[in-house]
Parts: C-alpha cells; structure tokens; sequence
C-alpha cells in the first residue's frame, strides 16, 4: 500500500504555520483536537515542523503574557518527511525506527499535503508474511534500542498479527 492511500485523512491533519508566526499562534493551532504537529513553511514550502513539546519549552521560559518569538527559532529543521508514491510499511518502518509517531507528507515542490500519524499508517497495513517478517525486524530493533519502545513495539507486532483493529 502507498502512502498515497491515505492522503484524504492525512490532508485532514495537516496544519501549517508561516515561519514569521509567533509561537502563540502555533499553540493556537495545537489546541485543536489531533494537532501534535505544525508543518512550518516560508513560501508554500516546507522548512521545519513544530511539536507540541517544542511549544510547552518555550513558552515555560516566557514571562507573562510577552511571549513573541518566532516559530522559526524553534522548530526542527532535519524532517524526516515521506511522499505519496512510498510505500506504506517502509515509512511506518522509518517512522519506528526513529521514534516518530507523525511525519510530514510533501509533494514533489516541497509542499505539505497531509501528515501521517503511527497508528493511521498500522492500521492501514495489510497483514501478510512478508509484513509479519518486516514487523518483527522492526520491533527486534526496537528492543535493542530502548526499554521503553520495547513495550510499544512489542504491542504493535501483537496487534499486526491477531488484526484485532479491524
């Protein structure tokens, strides 16, 4: 399955920020429901993104009601970010292994057009051996790398095997 798949419910996600915009607007956005991640652009094309932790850091440093910095100078630069024509199961592999749980989706100017969450991407796989096998790649290396993505990852492949989701 690609990644192109599941565009109507990632555009439904997307929420982007002009890199002039102050902090407070983005935390506007993230009060929404399902808003963890501001894509940041300057001209239509992404430069960044911006998390919820990224907000709470700062504005914890702000005094009053004064917090006017810009979203520029706090968000990530180096994005790992996907695009429509990837395969499913190789971004939520990416994904896993970097400890990301929503990533970008940008088109071929480097624009945004959707952000996929983990648990959108799991349940769309289909479940077959070679994903099986794949998952149980993944999660190896999971347990390798750290004892709390150890529980997630082994519920995950539990959930990929017995398909109780669907």
């Amino acid at each position: 399955m690609l990644v192109g798949k599941m565009l109507p419910r990632a555009f439904e996600r997307l929420a982007v920020i002009e890199a002039k915009a102050q902090i407070k607007d983005a935390a506007k956005m993230m009060s929404k429901p399902h808003t963890d991640l501001v894509v940041v652009c300057e001209r239509g094309n992404m430069v960044g993104v911006v998390t919820k932790t990224d907000i709470v850091g700062q504005i914890s440093q702000c005094l009053g009601f004064g917090c006017t910095a810009r979203i520029d100078s706090i968000m990530t630069r180096d994005v790992t970010y996907c695009r429509e024509n990837e395969g499913l199961l190789d971004v939520w592999t990416a994904m896993n292994e970097r400890g990301l749980q929503r990533i970008p989706v940008l088109d071929e100017a480097q624009k945004p057009i959707g952000i996929i969450y983990t648990r959108d991407a799991l349940q769309a796989l289909p479940i077959d051996r070679p994903s099986a096998w794949r998952l149980d790649m993944c999660v190896s290396r999971c347990r390798r790398s750290a004892t709390r993505a150890t529980s997630r990852c082994a519920g995950i492949a539990h959930v990929m095997r017995t398909g109780w989701f669907r």
